[in-house]
């Protein structure tokens, strides 16, 4: 709906509240409730809250000041604090419901207060939808200057403060959080949509009301961070899916493991190197940049990379724990990847020289010739009474920090 359709609605909704009012008014005035109901009844606070949620949605939701002295945004703001909370609006009417069957039974005037009260959330509700529509609205938008990209780092930032948000899920269940909280906030938003000359990882489109603008709002490719030579080739891909029509191209990274600012430091030197991107602005996680289109090099448009830090680094319990020697001392036990910060072993340089460079020498890749793709690139070595993970990952070029897996002591069995 248009913002001037639903403005009208609003009208037709402040004639049911002001409706609405008249009926509490009434009901009030009745002997029944004057005189029969005792003063401490949850049945006089439901009249109370019932006919104060009523005025004030019937004063909220008057749109004549609307772009003469009052902005979309201000009307939005005003109605939205009126509207009641669900759960404390359900509690009053259990409460005097409860009083009502007790001690009111053929009260009519009451029984007709429930009834005003239960009816008159039907409306309230009308009143939010219209609210949403509202919300998702370009001239809303506009004026709350919301992007697509600040929602995006907006629920990075959650990212970032829950773990639970984000532990379990690959690049597809990330995607998919992304996703939901562009539609949430009103912006058209869809995964795998086709764009250009491929299927962008999530495509923002306009309003129906900006048919007539070409291009999208946002085309997004999100990666899980492997390493500069990944980041090289995300910006290659993602020209492949915009045009100079588009308003903004972003490259979301989700980062596990490494130092984050290591990673940082190393995608803002890699992004710099890529033919396509030119004045290039710095700002820790978030890179800003010019971004110019096989398609036509002269207009370059707006883009930006994210860069998401979901690592979990950990301080170290004991200084023990960081000994190389532990690693030969506590035959039996088991190392792995899961949840642990880089580095925090030092090495026994016998194990790095064994097993950190170089091809793969595990029993599994020795009988397949190498072949990786049948099990995702997981290995388990046995050393010196230590089950050792190595995680491999696809690049051009092997090296330390993208072989070498995080090692950690694992709990002895005697303590599970």
């Amino acid at each position: 709906m248009e913002v001037k359709e639903v403005l009208k609605a609003m009208e037709v909704l402040r004639k049911k509240f002001t409706s609405h009012y008249d009926q509490w008014v009434y009901l009030k005035n009745n002997s029944e409730f004057q005189f029969d109901v005792d003063h401490n009844s949850p049945i006089r606070k439901l009249y109370t809250d019932g006919i104060s949620y009523v005025r004030g949605l019937n004063g909220a939701l008057d749109t004549h000041y609307v772009d003469q002295s009052m902005l979309l945004d201000e009307y939005v703001d005003g109605l939205s604090s009126e509207m009641p909370d669900k759960n404390l609006y359900d509690a009053l009417y259990i409460g005097a419901k409860a009083d009502f069957d007790s001690n009111y039974q053929g009260n009519y005037t009451v029984e007709y207060m429930l009834k005003q009260y239960a009816d008159q959330w039907g409306d309230i509700q009308r009143v939010k939808q219209f609210l949403a529509q509202l919300k998702r609205s370009s001239a809303y938008r506009l004026l709350r200057n919301t992007t697509p990209m600040d929602v995006i780092q907006r629920h990075a930032r959650e990212w970032e403060q829950d773990v639970q948000l984000h532990k379990n899920l690959d690049e597809n269940g990330l995607r998919a959080q992304l996703v939901l909280e562009l539609k949430r906030t009103g912006f058209l938003a869809s995964a795998e949509t086709h764009a250009h000359e491929g299927h962008a990882d999530i495509i923002v489109s306009r309003a129906n009301s900006e048919g007539d603008i070409a291009g999208h709002i946002l085309v997004v490719e999100c990666k899980m961070w492997k390493g500069p030579a990944g980041l090289y080739a995300a910006i290659s891909q993602v020209c492949q899916y915009a045009t100079p029509y588009d308003d903004h191209v972003a490259l979301v990274f989700f980062v596990r493991d490494s130092t984050f600012s290591d990673v940082c430091s190393s995608a803002a030197t890699e992004l710099a190197t890529h033919e396509a991107c030119s004045d290039v602005r710095t700002q820790s996680h978030l890179i800003e940049f010019s971004l110019a289109l096989p398609q036509d090099t002269k207009r370059p448009i707006h883009a930006s990379l994210l860069l998401c830090n979901l690592t979990k680094p950990r301080y170290l319990r004991s200084k023990a724990d960081s000994a190389p020697e532990q690693l030969s001392s506590s035959g039996g036990k088991e190392l792995n990847s899961v949840d642990v910060p880089p580095k925090t072993f030092v090495l026994d340089e016998s194990l790095i020289g064994k097993f950190g460079y170089g091809p793969c020498k595990c029993y599994r890749c020795d009988q397949s010739g190498g072949n990786q793709e049948s099990y995702q690139f997981k290995h388990t070595f046995e050393f010196d009474g230590f089950k050792v993970h190595r995680l491999f990952v696809q690049t051009p070029a092997w090296r330390d920090d993208e072989i070498i897996s995080l090692l950690r002591r694992a709990e002895s069995k005697s303590s599970d």
